[in-house]
């Protein structure tokens, strides 16, 4: 999700799919757009990333990145569902 799609129905579309109660769809959704304005703001303007914006920064920013035949990664487990590995699988 992003701000452009953390709207009140997308918001409640997930909220139903995972069983959760959320009383006002609307304020959670314009909370969500703040918070992710300033975290597009603190990581163009102040350089402040944390692993999460590492993620979907990159994709919301349409950014190129170079193709590399090899990555080294430490703390591997953690990155398991981003590249479509089960890490309880290997």
């Amino acid at each position: 999700m992003n701000n452009a799609s953390a709207n009140s129905f997308n918001i409640q579309t997930i909220a139903e799919h995972h069983g959760m109660i959320i009383r006002d769809y609307e304020a959670l959704a314009i909370a969500l757009q703040t918070t992710l304005e300033i975290g597009i703001d603190q990581a163009k303007y102040r350089h402040i990333f944390d692993f999460t914006d590492q993620i979907w920064l990159p994709v919301y920013w349409n950014a190129q990145t170079p193709q590399r035949k090899f990555v080294m990664v430490d703390e591997a487990q953690d990155s398991g569902f981003v590249i479509g590995i089960n890490p309880d699988e290997i």
